[in-house]
């Protein structure tokens, strides 16, 4: 795809909105997100669903008949090098009125493109499904999905009457979503980075190239899960066999709704603000104490093989440690689990032991508990 450089035009970023709802949060939080664009100076614009007049996609060849606000839909998107999707969560998934859009475009409209998501659901458990979901829709679109994305639970306590968002780092995180997109929309634009991406492939291959690419995430968070080093010394390892396939586990772990059941010590709740459960990916959760107290974790996935092995790091300097999850076939319809906690040092592991071991066993005791849940669909 060529695309003109922007240096010569404005960047163009447009946001849909998924939900034609009266005081929509779905509308709200994409405004905030065309807000972070903005800032890097783009031109933006809200596609609010209420002012088209659009049928249902019905596949047919001949659009003779099509009302004339499907072509003004198609034409400002095509118009745009950037696009944000909101949405509301309903039924676990994205909505109606937004998938009938899509349908009504393709890759025209798309290709190419930077893909930004925001979701807003009702409940606590945020829109990650939905998220996921559009994540999907944007790949078999071509168009490039940015990492960041923001979900935002219980949309009505935290907007106020002004249609902003209360907690500023939620603000910060859906204005940064508008911020990314514009920026690689920006990067992909560029006849001067272009030129140096051509240069760049064209390059002799860096015999040391893998090295580096395998080691600058490890090097951030002080460990490298390939090291032959020995760890014995600062790792603490537990296993379980769970009644359930190694699929039914890879669940617990891979959708946010059944891991906030379980991640945490006993008693505690779990709140996820983020999470992309991919390599790369990144988690934001907050634990919610029996004391009332709140702990903010963020986690990073260094690798995933489905549904066998997961490797999670969490580099709070407090708590550093990486987790490696492997998962085995047992008996029939049994699976192995081994949870190995690799701490950054034998001082630090010394110093958390006491408690890490007891806190272990009670969240293998609850994904135990979710796993069957799972297995007997009894998830509400």
């Amino acid at each position: 795809m060529n695309t003109p450089d922007r240096e010569d035009q404005p960047c163009r970023i447009v946001g849909i909105a998924g939900s034609i709802r009266p005081g929509s949060y779905t509308r709200m939080a994409v405004r905030l997100a065309l807000k972070g664009a903005e800032e890097l100076k783009c031109e933006t614009q809200l596609i609010d669903l209420r002012d088209y007049q659009l049928l249902f996609c019905d596949g047919k060849d001949d659009e003779s008949q099509y009302p004339k606000d499907v072509f003004r839909l198609r034409e400002e998107v095509k118009q745009a090098q950037g696009i944000i999707l909101g949405t509301p969560e309903y039924h676990g998934g994205y909505s109606g009125v937004l998938k009938n859009a899509l349908d009504l475009m393709g890759f025209e409209e798309f290709e190419g493109k930077m893909l930004g998501l925001i979701g807003v659901s009702g409940g606590a458990m945020g829109a990650f499904g939905p998220m996921n979901n559009l994540r999907e829709v944007g790949r078999a679109l071509h168009a490039w999905v940015v990492p960041e994305q923001a979900s935002i639970p219980q949309a009505c306590q935290e907007f106020d009457d002004a249609g902003n968002l209360k907690d500023p780092k939620l603000d910060e995180r859906v204005r940064n979503v508008g911020r990314q997109v514009a920026r690689f929309a920006y990067l992909h634009g560029s006849c001067e980075a272009n030129e140096f991406l051509q240069k760049w492939e064209k390059a002799r291959v860096n015999p040391g190239g893998e090295l580096v690419r395998k080691t600058t995430h490890s090097a951030k968070l002080q460990m490298n899960s390939g090291s032959s080093a020995n760890t014995t010394e600062r790792e603490l390892v537990s296993s379980r066999v769970l009644n359930a396939s190694r699929r039914e586990v890879f669940c617990a772990f891979r959708e946010p709704q059944h891991l906030a059941r379980w991640w945490g010590p006993k008693d505690f709740r779990c709140t996820i603000h983020e999470f992309d459960f991919q390599p790369g990916g990144r988690w934001e959760l907050t634990l919610h104490g029996p004391d009332g107290a709140d702990y903010k974790n963020e986690y990073f996935v260094v690798e995933m093989v489905e549904p066998g092995r997961i490797v999670i790091s969490h580099p709070d300097p407090a708590h550093n440690f990486q987790l490696i999850v492997t998962l085995a076939e047992a008996d029939e319809n049994k699976t192995q689990l081994i949870w190995r906690q690799v701490f950054s040092s034998r001082e630090h592991f010394q110093q958390v032991r006491p408690f890490v071991v007891e806190a272990n066993e009670q969240v293998l005791d609850r994904l135990e508990a979710e796993v069957a849940r799972i297995r007997n669909h009894r998830v509400p």
